[in-house]
């Protein structure tokens, strides 16, 4: 059965059904600026938004998932093999609690729930790749007891309900008629073990919230709102299988550079890098033209020349010196030459007397 899809992917990007690859695109590209996080810090509604729309562009801009969306209106849709069939069809006559069906089903056990964290990043971070060190509380397996609950780990005895199995088989009644199905013991909860004695750390839940260090690697080019997921980082649930962690990354404001919208790339993220620095200069340097020096991203010195009579706000170009996106490609890096207003009536004659001495 296909998922219920509850958003109108077109409408999304304001684009009719039988619009093109280009067009798709192009409204993307417009309605993800507009609703990009760093366009408004704060708004829950915009990055919900900036969610869907991420989310519509990378199923209409999939040849595949577009046509399964067309048709069905899901992009994940699938045809459904025997096996499929069957662990669906013994999960719908066991209430959802079968952890097998006849013996087609192996046993399974809840993961804990994901732990998510924002990391902040610098520029420098970005441009480099940097690894960074997560300290968190997450909600981990006792120590003192091994995560079973008991005093020192030891005070428990196989479970009477289930005879230490972690699983019991009943009869359900079905359209079919009574079948044999295997459920999760309710009263060990899949674990085999009866406590006698609880953990005093843990008062017997076989959990308890602790610290822990990973480490992460952010790799370079990485944009911001970007998620990186990790396996078995998460919390840990009652029966000792952990969720994943995962790391929402936030690029911070730099003092000197800004970051600019570069490009769309293939999977819908919106890209940044282009870095944009702005050169304060002496009125006179713009009226008579002049060399400055700048700094790069990579900390490389370059010049750049003003020639005479530029104009305040004039933006120059120059290219490979953004954000690297991997080794081989950058973003460009744009200069705008803004003027020093001249503080007082005397100056800004001293500065008109020169240019006409020169």
């Amino acid at each position: 059965m296909a998922r219920e899809i509850k958003i109108d992917y077109y409408f999304l990007l304001e684009v009719e059904k039988n619009a093109t690859s280009d067009e798709i695109k192009l409204a993307y590209r417009r309605m993800a600026i507009k609703y990009h996080p760093d366009k408004n810090p704060g708004d829950a509604e915009a990055e919900e938004r900036f969610k869907e729309i991420a989310e519509a562009y990378s199923v209409l801009n999939n040849e595949e998932k577009r046509t399964k969306y067309d048709r069905c209106g899901d992009p994940e849709a699938s045809e459904m093999g025997f096996d499929d069939i069957f662990n669906q069809f013994a999960d719908v006559f066991s209430n959802g609690n079968s952890d097998s069906f006849g013996g087609h089903k192996q046993e399974k056990f809840r993961k804990g729930d994901d732990f998510r964290i924002n990391i902040s990043l610098s520029l420098e971070d970005v441009e480099n790749g940097v690894e960074k060190q997560i300290v968190a509380e997450k909600m981990l397996s006792c120590k003192p007891c091994d995560g079973n609950g008991s005093l020192n780990g030891k005070s428990w005895k196989p479970c009477s309900n289930c005879l230490g199995t972690g699983s019991q088989r009943k009869l359900s009644s079905t359209i079919l008629g009574e079948m044999q199905v295997t459920v999760i013991c309710q009263h060990c909860k899949g674990s085999g073990k009866k406590v006698e004695h609880k953990c005093t750390s843990c008062r017997g839940v076989g959990r308890s919230l602790s610290m822990e260090e990973c480490s992460v690697t952010f790799p370079r080019g990485i944009n911001s709102n970007s998620k990186l997921e990790f396996e078995n980082l998460g919390h840990t649930s009652e029966n000792g299988h952990r969720g994943k962690m995962i790391v929402t990354v936030d690029i911070k404001e730099d003092v000197i550079f800004d970051r600019l919208f570069s490009s769309v790339s293939n999977i819908g993220n919106i890209e940044f890098f282009d870095l944009k620095l702005k050169l304060r200069v002496k009125l006179s340097d713009l009226m008579n033209g002049s060399t400055h020096a700048i700094q790069t991203i990579r900390n490389n010195q370059l010049w750049v020349n003003i020639p005479k009579f530029t104009q305040s706000g004039f933006t120059t170009k120059i290219e490979n010196e953004g954000l690297s996106k991997n080794e081989n490609e950058r973003g460009n890096l744009f200069v705008e030459i803004l003027a020093i207003t001249p503080e007082s009536e005397e100056e800004l004659v001293k500065i008109i007397g020169n240019l006409y001495l020169d």
